[in-house]
C-alpha cells in the first residue's frame, strides 16, 4: 500500500459481542489507539461487554434485543448508523457483515471484512458458507490475522485480501516480580508449565494430560498450571485426579495472567484440529512476550508465530509422545530454554507490536477510503 494523508475518518465497528476473548481484545487495542485520530462509533450486537472502551456512551451502541438477526433489528441499526454517515464500516463476524452489507446497499459506504480470525477448517452449515462467500465478494477489503486463515478460505491470492497480524501491548509484559509460586506453594527450583486456554472442545487438553502422564516418572518437580474454565473442565479434573497428577493445578479464570506467566518457565497451547485451528493466538503471543519458549500444535497460524527449534517447538496434532519429548528437552537444557524464551520475546517486540498493528490498520482504512474517492470521481 502507498502512504496516504492522515485525514480524520468516520469509522463504524460492528461486532456480535464484546465478551472476553482475543478478537475483542484486539478491537479494544485498535479503538484505544485510533479514537483520538478518528471519529469512531461501535455497535455491539449483544449485551456481553467485558472490555472498557475510551468512547462516550453516545458512541457505544449495545443491542439488547436477544435476536440480532431479526429484520426489524437490522433495519433499526442501519438507520442509526446512517445518522452518523460513516466513511468506512469494519465488521468482525458474519452476522455483523449482514448489517454492514445492508448499509452499503442503501448508502454506499465502504465495508471491511475482518471476520477471518481462525486458521483451520471449521464445520459450518451450507447457508453459513454461502453467506461468507457473499461477504467476501461484497466487501471492499478482507482482513485476516494469519495467512493460514486466508488459505483455508481459498482467498490467499485475492486482490482484496490483507494480513494484519495481532498486536500486543508489550509494556504489560516487562519483567515483574511474580507471586504465583508463593501463592501455590511451588518450590523456586521447580519447572512451571503454563497453559492458558478455555476448557472447550477447540482446545486439546486431552493430549496435554497424556503428555503429563508420560513425563511424571522422570520429572517429579514439574508443575502444570491450567488457567481457564469451561464445560469440559470437570472431566479433566477427574482424569488428573484418577491418575494421581497432583502437580496439575486447575486455577480457573484468573485476572493476573501476567503474574502467572512471569512465574512460569514454559508455555503450551494445543489445539483440537478436528474442525478448529488457531488464527493468530493471543495466548502464544503473551507467552512469547513474557520470555517463555512455546510448545504449540503445528496448525493454523501457529507456524507464523513460533519458529520451530528457535522460539519453541511445533508439534503434530494429538501426539502426546512428541509433546512429552519437547517438554523433556526444555526441562533438561536450562540454557536452551532461556535462549528460546529470549528469542521469542524479541520476535514479539520486533514484529507483533501494537504500533505495527495500528499502523497497518490506519493504512488500510485510508486505502479503502481513497479507493471510494477514486470510484466517485470516475463516476
Amino acid at each position: 500500500m502507498q502512504t496516504y494523508s492522515m485525514k480524520r475518518l468516520k469509522i463504524v465497528y460492528i461486532i456480535d459481542s464484546f465478551g472476553r476473548g482475543g478478537r475483542e481484545r484486539q478491537l479494544q487495542y485498535i479503538i484505544q489507539n485510533l479514537c483520538m485520530m478518528h471519529d469512531i462509533h461501535i455497535w455491539i450486537l449483544s449485551v456481553a461487554m467485558e472490555y472498557d472502551l475510551p468512547l462516550g456512551q453516545d458512541r457505544i451502541h449495545v443491542i439488547t434485543n436477544p435476536d440480532s438477526k431479526k429484520i426489524r433489528t437490522v433495519s433499526k441499526v442501519v438507520k442509526e448508523i446512517s445518522v452518523f454517515c460513516p466513511d468506512v464500516i469494519y465488521f468482525w463476524d458474519t452476522i455483523s457483515g449482514l448489517y454492514a452489507s445492508v448499509y452499503k446497499a442503501f448508502f454506499g459506504s465502504q465495508i471491511i471484512n475482518g471476520s477471518i480470525r481462525f486458521g483451520g477448517c471449521l464445520k459450518r452449515s451450507l447457508i453459513n458458507k454461502l453467506l461468507r462467500r457473499f461477504l467476501y465478494w461484497y466487501s471492499d477489503a478482507i482482513v485476516a490475522n494469519s495467512m493460514a486463515g486466508l488459505r483455508v478460505e481459498g482467498i490467499d491470492m485475492h486482490p482484496k485480501s490483507v494480513i494484519i497480524y495481532n498486536g500486543i501491548d508489550f509494556v504489560q509484559f516487562d519483567s515483574c516480580r511474580s507471586s504465583i509460586r508463593n501463592e501455590l506453594g511451588i518450590p523456586s527450583d521447580a519447572i512451571v508449565i503454563v497453559i492458558v486456554a478455555g476448557f472447550r472442545p477447540a482446545k486439546d487438553y486431552d493430549t496435554l494430560i497424556r503428555a503429563a502422564l508420560n513425563t511424571r516418572r522422570e520429572y517429579d518437580n514439574v508443575y502444570y498450571l491450567l488457567v481457564g474454565d469451561g464445560p469440559t473442565k470437570p472431566d479433566f479434573v477427574k482424569t488428573a485426579g484418577d491418575n494421581g497428577l497432583k502437580n496439575v493445578l486447575f486455577l480457573g479464570m484468573r485476572r493476573d495472567i501476567h503474574n502467572i506467566l512471569h512465574g512460569s518457565d514454559i508455555g503450551i497451547l494445543l489445539s483440537n484440529t478436528d474442525g478448529h485451528a488457531e488464527g493468530l493466538s493471543n495466548t502464544i503471543m503473551e507467552y512469547m512476550a513474557s520470555g517463555l519458549p512455546v510448545i504449540a500444535t503445528s496448525a493454523g497460524g501457529n507456524p507464523e508465530l513460533v519458529n520451530d527449534g528457535e522460539t519453541g517447538y511445533l508439534v503434530k496434532p494429538f501426539d502426546a509422545n512428541q509433546v512429552a519429548e519437547r517438554i523433556a528437552s526444555l526441562i533438561d537444557n536450562n540454557a536452551m530454554r532461556k535462549e528460546m524464551g529470549s528469542k521469542a520475546r524479541e520476535r514479539i517486540k520486533d514484529e507483533f507490536s501494537i504500533d505495527v498493528m495500528i499502523g497497518n490498520h490506519t493504512e488500510l482504512l485510508h486505502h479503502v477510503k481513497a479507493a471510494r474517492n477514486r470510484k466517485q470521481l470516475e463516476e
